[in-house]
C-alpha cells in the first residue's frame, strides 16, 4: 500500500479530485468537508484506519498512526510561500512534492510538481457533490503530473 499525505492550502480540494482520478480512498477525520462534498459518493472516504488495505490511500488528517510514504504540500499561489515550503522540505529531508493550488502559472514558482488553477466551476462541483475532474473532465489534465508520480511509486 502506498500512502500519500496531503497538507497545506486547499488540500481537501486537491485530495478529493486526485482520489477520483486515482480511484483511491481518502482517510480523513470527521472535520474534513468530504461528508458534504461527496454527496454523489464517487470517492471512498473513511475515518478509521485499522484494517484498510488499498493500493493507494490519500491521507488528509494529522493522525500520527498512519505512516506516509510521500507528501504533497499544497501552497497558495505566492512565490514567498512556495520558496519557504521548498526550504522546509530541503531542511527536513522528507519525501514531499509541491503543488501550487490556485494558479496556472507553474513556472513562476520554481521546482513544483503541478499547478492546479482556480476554476469557477469548483463551487458548482462541491454543490453537486462530485469532484471537479468528474464534472469537467478536461480539468483533470492539471492533475496528470501528480497522478503519474503516484502511479510510478505504486
Amino acid at each position: 500500500m502506498f500512502v500519500v499525505g496531503i497538507e497545506g492550502f486547499g488540500r481537501h480540494f486537491v485530495a478529493w479530485n486526485l482520489a477520483a482520478l486515482l480511484q483511491a480512498p481518502i482517510y480523513a477525520d470527521h472535520h474534513a468537508p468530504y461528508r458534504s462534498w461527496n454527496a454523489a459518493g464517487l470517492v471512498s472516504v473513511f475515518e478509521r484506519w485499522e484494517g484498510k488495505k488499498y493500493p493507494v490511500v490519500l491521507v488528509d488528517t494529522r493522525d500520527a498512526v498512519v505512516p506516509v510514504d510521500m507528501w504533497l504540500w499544497c501552497v497558495a499561489p505566492d512565490v514567498k510561500e512556495a520558496t519557504l515550503a521548498k526550504e522546509r522540505i530541503d531542511t527536513t529531508g522528507i519525501n514531499a512534492l509541491l503543488i501550487v493550488n490556485g494558479s496556472k502559472q507553474k513556472s513562476l514558482f520554481g521546482d513544483v510538481l503541478a499547478a492546479v488553477p482556480w476554476e469557477e466551476q469548483q463551487t458548482q462541483a462541491i454543490l453537486m457533490g462530485m469532484p471537479l475532474v468528474t464534472l469537467v473532465p478536461p480539468f483533470a489534465h492539471h492533475f496528470q503530473p501528480i497522478v503519474e508520480v503516484v502511479k510510478k511509486c505504486t
